[in-house]
């Protein structure tokens, strides 16, 4: 089915904010314990732990999140509080999305350096650099400029944000609408 929100004139249709956005809503609602929608939560928890490189989630309690947007050009930054083994640890996200426009020259170190000066004793194995991205056509070159930048940043095909691409609705219009509905 074809997406009537994600349709106008404009020449990226706000797609990359709208994956900023999407992003972010998801990773808050992995937090909150009062989603009605299982599926919902369950793709939200799922998009949250895969963020924070946590593969066995069973003994995690997701217990606080808070997003930025555009934090000093990084497109979407996290503080990622969770508790695992009775122990609180705080957990940082720095992702970088691109659906239609590639990367600048030099882009993920200047967020990582933008990053690192803000934070410059936070403990690397729980900072996590993503480049989430639909651009086919250039993954091999994104792949190389992960590889080559100076933090660990990692890409991730944007329909694996989720667990991968869905066939049906899961009965949230927010969600389904961008995540369901073809727009690309």
């Amino acid at each position: 089915m074809k997406s009537f929100f994600m349709m106008d004139n404009s020449k990226d249709h706000g797609k990359e904010a709208m994956l900023g956005y999407q992003i972010s809503w998801l990773m808050r609602l992995a937090a909150r314990k009062d989603v009605e929608n299982r599926k919902l939560h369950e793709i939200s928890r799922f998009t949250l732990l895969q963020l924070l490189d946590m593969k066995d989630c069973r003994d995690v309690d997701i217990v606080e999140v808070n997003v930025s947007r555009e934090w000093h050009y990084i497109d979407v930054f996290a503080k990622c509080k969770v508790r695992r083994n009775n122990q609180i640890e705080e957990h940082l996200i720095i992702i970088e999305n691109k659906i239609y426009t590639n990367l600048a020259d030099g882009q993920l170190n200047k967020n990582s350096n933008t990053f690192h000066s803000y934070y410059p004793n936070f403990p690397v194995e729980r900072t996590h650099f993503w480049l989430i991205s639909c651009k086919e056509d250039s993954w091999e070159k994104q792949e190389q400029e992960c590889a080559n930048a100076e933090s660990d940043w990692r890409l991730l095909w944007f329909y694996d944000v989720i667990g991968g691409k869905l066939d049906n609705p899961i009965g949230n219009d927010i969600f389904d609408e961008f995540w369901v509905n073809e727009w690309y």
